[in-house]
């Protein structure tokens, strides 16, 4: 997206301009239907902001009356680029009308709930080649073309001003060689981001045919049943793990090889904004690469100020429901639990009997039922009148599993999302969630970034900058 928005501030844009503010509709290369309003002041800082989804899609209804292994199905077409995780959850939804789980993930069999142990692998395997998909997808070919000026060609021309790029990630042209960020760097950041967005391409397919292997297909799977998959449990699936644990050879050395530096090296590129602003903490270790005005390159010896840090920061709440259980243990891979910045780590949730006590029971604090709500009170729905007890009509707030029909009415609000939230508080869910509620990101230290993540960042650094052995030309 063209448009910077720094902190409570509007800077330049390519988007509409209104009276008093600015709209952007819609936001290209996301997943789904969305736009931004934003009204402002006479000093340029934003009073208000609308984010609203143009688009009812209406899955919660027609799946009424449907058997309930559709939903299976049905909900993975909500989205292209993450089906698997629909068509998974909506799989632990059936495991629970089914009596198979307790709650809203499915554990392996322990005489009374669960499903079988090569079950719950087959599961994980196609939702971490799905994952993988996903993220590289998104990564190279969502958003990498907002850093990097492309190729003076089609597809990437026409490009944006040079002002929106930093100068790093200009277009080289005539004899000019790839620029380089330091030179400790081994290879050029432009050109390491072109080559490798054209070799994701590639990745990208390899994860589908990993996936593929367990699922039938990808990325619409056709594994997934409740109470299990569709394998029967008699197969030698021993040929099939060796051919995944292949791809996945060949996936691993991409991602830590190519990807996960080219991230770092562009993150370098705007040590101001990173995520210690969801702890109210001013990153003060670097100065701005960036002026205040004008998005240009500054030399990078201003003082740092409020205006010129935490963009992107969120609300510093955070959600995770878990997931990857190991059918050996049931304990989790990734955490379930609620992170809040005023208190820090509400809880985890870290296997079977966390999950059931932390999320489920109803006695616990902590229980979805009484924490968990979606709010209408700015969407384009009315109160049902099968939810006249079930919304409460003042707040227009209800747990979800209490509702039992959605009702359109574009008279109301200016969205068609329904707003969740968490003991009344707005959590970020998502990657960066499950990372911080597993305790493996930080956002409540006031340090840098490359302190924060510790080890995880200095495997990759050497001195001044990135090891040059970790991003070598391949």
């Amino acid at each position: 997206m063209a448009n910077r928005l720094s902190q409570g501030t509007v800077a330049a844009t390519t988007g509409i301009i209104t009276a008093g503010g600015i709209e952007v509709d819609p936001i290209s290369r996301i997943e789904g239907h969305l736009g931004v309003k934003l009204a402002t002041n006479g000093s340029g800082f934003v009073s208000e902001a609308n984010v609203h989804g143009n688009l009812w899609r209406g899955f919660e209804n027609f799946l009424i009356g449907r058997d309930a292994n559709d939903a299976i199905t049905f909900t993975q077409r909500i989205c292209g680029v993450c089906p698997v995780p629909h068509g998974l959850t909506s799989t632990y939804a059936v495991d629970a009308a089914m009596g198979y789980s307790e709650g809203h993930i499915t554990f392996a069999y322990d005489g009374t709930y669960g499903i079988p142990k090569k079950a719950v692998h087959i599961r994980n395997l196609v939702l971490g080649a799905e994952t993988l998909m996903s993220s590289i997808t998104h990564f190279y070919h969502l958003v990498a073309l907002d850093y990097v000026q492309g190729p003076a060609l089609p597809p990437w021309t026409p490009f944006f001003n040079n002002g929106f790029y930093h100068a790093l990630l200009l277009n080289p042209t005539g004899t000019e060689l790839a620029p380089r960020l330091k030179e400790t760097y081994s290879v050029g950041i432009w050109d390491a981001a072109i080559t490798q967005y054209v070799k994701a391409l590639r990745i990208r397919r390899l994860t589908f045919e990993a996936g593929a292997l367990f699922a039938g297909r990808m990325p619409m799977t056709s594994c997934f049943v409740g109470g299990g998959v569709t394998n029967d449990g008699t197969v030698d699936l021993g040929t099939r793990c060796a051919k995944f644990k292949s791809i996945m050879q060949e996936i691993g050395l991409f991602v830590i090889k190519e990807y996960a530096p080219l991230v770092l090296a562009l993150g370098a590129l705007y040590p101001n904004y990173d995520n210690l602003y969801n702890a109210n903490t001013l990153n003060t270790a670097y100065a701005p690469l960036w002026s205040v005005v004008g998005n240009t390159p500054d030399s990078g010896s201003a003082t740092p100020a409020a205006i010129n840090t935490g963009w992107g920061a969120g609300v510093g709440n955070f959600l995770s429901w878990g997931a990857y259980p190991n059918p050996d243990t049931n304990d989790l891979a990734i955490y379930g639990g609620v992170y809040t910045s005023a208190s820090g780590m509400g809880f985890q949730a870290t296997n079977k009997a966390t999950v059931k006590s932390q999320f489920i029971t109803a006695t616990s604090p902590n229980s979805m039922a009484s924490n968990l709500k979606e709010s209408i009170a700015y969407s384009h729905y009315s109160i049902s009148s099968f939810d006249t007890g079930n919304i409460n009509a003042t707040t227009r707030l209800a747990y979800p599993g209490a509702v039992q029909r959605t009702k359109p009415n574009r008279a109301n609000g200016y969205s068609y999302i329904k707003s969740p939230r968490w003991n009344d508080l707005p959590c970020e869910v998502g990657p960066l969630a499950r990372l911080v509620v597993s305790g493996y990101y930080k956002v409540d230290e006031s340090e840098p970034l490359s302190t924060a993540l510790g080890t995880y960042y200095t495997d990759y650094t050497k001195g001044a900058g990135l090891d040059p052995a970790m991003i070598a030309r391949r």
